[in-house]
């Protein structure tokens, strides 16, 4: 496809649902040619038809049905603990359950400590200078987010 504005180098967005129209407001303030297509984003979760909804549906239950195979038992986990000795009780399924609501627990305790870390001025400006208003903009500022919080 070609550009529209030769200096610019910006092309029409290539996705057979974007809306192709002279955004008068947007060109004036841009100093070329502003299509609306630049800031559409395709919908993110559009409808499905019936046989996309079966075809999604058979492949979940597939992909659930795999993983109960993969599933260890309590009993299981008992025997793959370096202080396993052999027979496997209630007393070792019970203690082996609260070692690992300990560890959760931990885990959790220590995500609490982080600390947020949130945008600088320097972020601020990156983003208004890199992305459209609306959307996009708001996803960006989400993305940078949680780049920053390991999220």
């Amino acid at each position: 496809m070609e550009t529209r504005d030769k200096g610019s180098g910006i092309r029409c967005n290539e996705h057979p649902d974007a809306p192709h129209s002279f955004m008068r407001d947007a060109s004036h303030s841009a100093g070329r040619y502003v299509c609306e297509c630049e800031s559409w984003e395709p919908p993110k979760n559009k409808p499905m038809t019936r046989d996309e909804w079966k075809e999604w549906l058979r492949e979940s239950w597939d992909e659930a049905q795999a993983r109960t195979h993969t599933i260890k038992t309590w009993r299981d986990r008992c025997e793959e603990h370096p202080d396993h000795e052999g027979i496997v009780t209630e007393r070792m399924i019970h203690s082996r359950m609260q070692e690992e609501i300990d560890e959760l627990r931990q885990a959790i305790a220590e995500e609490e400590k982080r600390e947020w870390v949130g945008l600088t001025d320097d972020d601020y400006e990156e983003l208004l200078r890199t992305r459209d208003w609306g959307v996009s903009l708001i996803e960006a500022v989400e993305a940078k987010l949680k780049e920053k919080n390991g999220g």
